[in-house]
C-alpha cells in the first residue's frame, strides 16, 4: 500500500499525457520514503508477530525509545520479551496517545511502584529495560496512524504533492507548473538582528535557506507536524 493514490496526484492536474501511471506511481513510492525519511516515522500499519518481532536494543533505564510508534487502536501491544522473559504487560506505559500527541516521541516506560519507604528499596525496586543487544523484543500492531489504524489523511495530502514535485524534479512541465503556482501563493520573510529579507517562493535555494525538505511551505509545514522530536 502507499500513503497517498494514482487519483489524488491527478486530482493535483497530472493528466495521463504528462505521466503515465507507472511513473506516477513511481513519484508515490519516491514520495513514501521521502516522508519515511524526513519525519523519522511509518504510516502504515506493521505487525509484528513471534515469527518475526520488533528487535531493540535494551536502554539501561525505565525508558525504551521505539523506531516507530504502537498503534493507538485499543491492546496494540500485545507482547514484550526481555532476555527470553515475557514481561508483564500492565507494568508497562505505552506512549502512543492522540492528546497529547505521544506518536512523535514513541516509547514504553516501566511502571513505578506506588511507595517506597528509603531511596535504597527505591532504587532495587526500580524495573529498567537491561542493556544489551536486540534483546528486547516487541509484538503487535505498529505505525503512526489514527485511532482507526489508517495513515492520517493530512500524509496522504502531503504524499501527493510530493510525489508532483519529484515529477517537476524528473522535468515533467506540467508538474513544475503546479509547484510554480504553489510557490506564487506564498510569501516568506525573515529578519535577523541586521537585516530582513523577504522572497517569495520555494524550490531548493529557499530550502537551503530555511533548512526545510522541499522548500515549498505548502509541503514543509505539513511535514513538520509529523516530524520525530525526539
Amino acid at each position: 500500500m502507499a500513503y497517498t493514490t494514482l487519483a489524488l496526484v491527478r486530482a493535483l492536474g497530472i493528466t495521463i499525457a504528462d505521466a503515465s501511471d507507472a511513473v506516477v506511481n513511481a513519484a508515490i513510492a519516491w514520495a513514501d520514503s521521502y516522508i519515511d525519511h524526513y519525519t523519522g516515522s511509518h504510516f502504515e500499519k506493521i505487525t509484528y508477530n513471534t515469527a518475526a518481532p520488533l528487535r531493540l536494543d535494551g536502554s539501561g533505564t525505565d525508558v525504551l525509545e521505539l523506531p516507530i510508534p504502537v498503534s493507538p487502536a485499543a491492546s496494540s501491544l500485545t507482547k514484550v520479551t526481555m532476555d527470553d522473559v515475557e514481561q508483564d504487560l500492565t507494568a508497562i506505559v505505552v506512549y502512543n496517545r492522540l492528546m497529547p500527541d505521544d506518536r512523535r516521541w514513541p516509547r514504553l516506560q516501566w511502571k513505578q511502584a506506588p511507595a517506597f519507604t528509603t531511596w535504597e528499596k527505591m532504587i532495587c525496586s526500580q524495573m529498567i529495560w537491561t542493556e544489551g543487544t536486540q534483546n528486547i523484543l516487541l509484538e503487535g500492531d505498529f505505525g503512526f496512524l489514527t485511532l482507526t489504524e489508517t495513515t492520517p489523511v493530512e500524509i496522504g495530502d502531503v504524499a501527493a504533492k510530493i510525489a508532483v514535485y519529484k515529477l517537476s524534479i524528473d522535468g515533467i512541465a506540467a508538474a513544475g507548473l503546479i509547484m510554480a503556482l504553489w510557490t506564487d501563493s506564498e510569501i516568506i520573510s525573515e529578519s535577523t538582528r541586521d537585516r530582513s529579507v523577504t522572497y517569495k517562493g520555494g524550490g531548493i535555494g529557499a530550502s537551503s535557506m530555511r533548512s526545510q525538505p522541499t522548500g515549498y511551505y505548502i509541503i514543509d509545514q505539513i511535514l513538520a507536524m509529523f516530524r520525530r522530536i525526539s
